[in-house]
């Protein structure tokens, strides 16, 4: 894809739907399955820096949200199941907010009973290192921090989970 892009006359690689294509390539040789993804240091509610590659579990899932985003808020009942589920298994969660205001953020973690590890972004570097177009979106890595799935749903993280975690 990257070799057929730069074939195309550069006149026309500005256009819209160029830039795209541009941006899923370089997408792609960040995020694809196998590679390791950019570090993440943020505060979490205590204002405790969190580094995600401190984080050892079997197996992570890089959570991003935010406290305004209806899908994100409808999908974390069952990421809680999930969780109280693996969370003893070797199944960790970092949920990383794109909130700008911490209080909604801290009270979105409330309500909905996050009891994961959570980091605030206020300032959206995660987007920028990550190259985010919106949330939710989520990152599944192993324990060798590479990431094995990207965007799953909580039907299939729990199927993937109960065949990998078997005792």
């Amino acid at each position: 894809m990257e070799n057929l892009y730069k074939l195309i006359d550069t006149n026309y690689q500005s256009k819209k739907d160029l830039t795209t294509i541009k941006y899923i390539i370089k997408r792609i040789k960040l995020l694809n399955i196998g590679k390791i993804p950019p570090n993440i240091i943020l505060p979490n509610q205590n204002n405790k820096l969190i580094d995600s590659r401190t984080i050892k579990s079997k197996y992570v899932l890089f959570e991003f949200w935010a406290s305004w985003c209806v899908p994100c808020r409808q999908t974390n009942p069952e990421f809680k199941n999930l969780y109280n589920e693996f969370k003893n298994k070797n199944f960790e969660i970092l949920g990383i907010s794109i909130d700008k205001d911490i209080e909604k953020w801290k009270k979105a973690i409330n309500e909905d009973d996050l009891d994961w590890i959570q980091v605030i972004d206020s300032l959206n570097t995660s987007a920028e290192k990550f190259l985010l177009k919106g949330v939710p979106y989520n990152i599944l890595l192993d324990s060798s921090g590479k990431i094995i799935k990207i965007n799953i749903k909580p039907k299939e993280l729990s199927e993937l989970l109960s065949e990998k975690l078997k005792k």
